[in-house]
């Protein structure tokens, strides 16, 4: 299974690594991350969360997510860019 996300942000913890934040393109495909998920080609972990983001309406967006890598993410995925999800079976 193959689905766009445009790469929104990236963020730097030092306890706890990186989250990408990435915007779903085509919204309402339910999905679930295993441990062979990649995200451009950059290896996940099985982590998946909704950042508590509002719209200008005040609605919360149900197309962005968070996503965790194995590695640090360096100059792999750029911000704005689209990549595809990929997750294969275990």
């Amino acid at each position: 299974m193959s689905i766009a996300f445009e790469i929104q942000s990236i963020h730097d913890f030092d306890n706890e690594g990186q989250y990408i934040v990435a915007r779903q393109l085509v919204p309402g495909i339910h999905f679930t991350i295993t441990s062979k998920s990649q995200l451009g080609g950059v290896e996940l972990q099985e982590y998946l969360d909704m950042p508590r983001a509002l719209d200008l309406t005040g609605q919360q967006h149900s197309d962005l997510f968070v996503f965790k890598p194995v590695n640090k993410v360096n100059d792999e995925l750029a911000i704005g860019s689209v990549v595809q999800l990929v997750i294969l079976e275990q």
